[in-house]
């Protein structure tokens, strides 16, 4: 439990039933063990799609279908930072969740004597878009392939 007790100093105060064969504290020490060992693993994979992330706008600067993509994507909300940043306000809220109900878990009251309303939902909002410049650079595109568009309608309507 020593580790389970770096990460939740403010726990300690509950008594550890060492006489039980199963225990909550047991339970979620490992829980919180096997989240505290992949951290890095964690951390490492989010640098890595936002390295790809980085790489791939670039590459949208020479390529409007992938420019496109990715200015749908972020209206949308279903872009990688969005995702990223979904995970993380995740992680947060139940971290959250978690320190409000380990108290009446570890001195093992019921659920009848926990507020479990008090824990709303929460509504996850990002930025729809984060990246003005390349909606300005779609624009551009749009425009002038629309300009060139025309003009080419307009001479093949005089050649007829």
């Amino acid at each position: 439990m020593k580790p389970f007790f770096e990460h939740y100093p403010q726990l300690k105060q509950y008594p550890f039933p060492a006489d039980k064969t199963f225990s909550w504290f047991w339970y979620y020490g490992m829980q919180q063990m096997g989240d505290d060992q992949a951290v890095e693993s964690r951390k490492a994979v989010a640098k890595k799609l936002r390295s790809r992330q980085y790489f791939t706008s670039i590459a949208a600067l020479f390529l409007p279908t992938i420019q496109t993509q990715l200015c749908i994507n972020e209206v949308a909300g279903t872009d990688l930072n969005t995702h990223l940043a979904f995970q993380e306000a995740y992680r947060s809220f139940h971290e959250q969740t978690r320190l409000q109900f380990y108290p009446a878990i570890f001195l093992e009251h019921g659920i009848e004597s926990t507020n479990v309303t008090s824990k709303k939902l929460a509504e996850f909002h990002s930025d729809s878009v984060q990246d003005w410049a390349r909606m300005i650079s779609l624009a551009s595109l749009i425009i002038l392939f629309l300009v060139l568009t025309k003009r080419k309608l307009g001479r093949i309507q005089t050649v007829k």
